[in-house]
């Protein structure tokens, strides 16, 4: 599985009966399942945040629900990963993936910043939340939704997002302008510890799947 995979080449990796019938009766074999389920959700979230900058409503949308769900889900991750340890903590693979995570600035992120965006307004939807965030902002420069056209797909409703990444910042501003100066940093630094986490995970997924009787083949 660490050799290099030839472009266009289909490809799975699979295992025999036995040891399949044996792993799938183990719970460290269920944590690496789980954290396969975290890829698929981080890979689907990553691809609107790393592809071709759009200013259509709907890539500004995608944009910014890749991105709170993104943040919710790498939040869910540092939990998942920190509880693999009592099984995988050995790994050099395993400190790779879990050592940025725990990083001083990553921790920063996740509690003051990740945790929020989790807990008020991608994975529950808070109207007091949004009545906190919505107190400083003055009429000037409120959009409650923009279009273009009669397309449903070209419809994004800003301001419901503008207090959702007023969440994220943990701050308050008047204006989405102020706003936008201190989230830039924020997404980018947010975008590197995604992208991280994904190499850093697979390469810890495709270690202990080859150490456990799993195999690389073309199809």
């Amino acid at each position: 599985m660490t050799s290099p995979i030839p472009p266009g080449t289909r490809w799975r990796v699979t295992t025999d009966a036995t040891t399949f019938e044996k792993l799938k009766l183990e719970p460290s074999f269920w944590a690496l399942v789980a954290l396969a389920r975290v890829l698929n959700a981080l890979r689907f979230v990553h691809s609107p945040l790393a592809g071709t900058f759009e200013d259509s409503q709907k890539a500004r949308r995608a944009r910014s629900n890749a991105f709170l769900f993104g943040c919710s889900l790498v939040y869910e991750a540092s939990l998942h990963v920190n509880e693999l340890g009592k099984y995988y903590r050995h790994l050099t693979e395993y400190s790779a993936m879990v050592g940025p995570l725990n990083a001083p600035e990553s921790k920063r992120l996740l509690n003051t910043n990740f945790g929020p965006v989790r807990n008020r307004t991608a994975f529950h939807f808070g109207a007091d939340e949004i009545g906190a965030t919505l107190k400083p902002l003055t009429s000037q420069d409120a959009i409650f939704v923009s279009g273009f056209g009669p397309a449903a797909s070209e419809i994004f409703y800003d301001l419901a997002d503008t207090c959702a990444m007023t969440t994220f910042t943990a701050a308050s501003f008047d204006s989405p302008d102020a706003l936008s100066q201190i989230l830039s940093p924020l997404m980018q630094r947010t975008f590197e510890l995604i992208t991280g986490f994904i190499v850093n995970a697979e390469a810890f997924l495709a270690k202990v799947l080859e150490e456990s009787g799993w195999r690389w083949i073309a199809n």
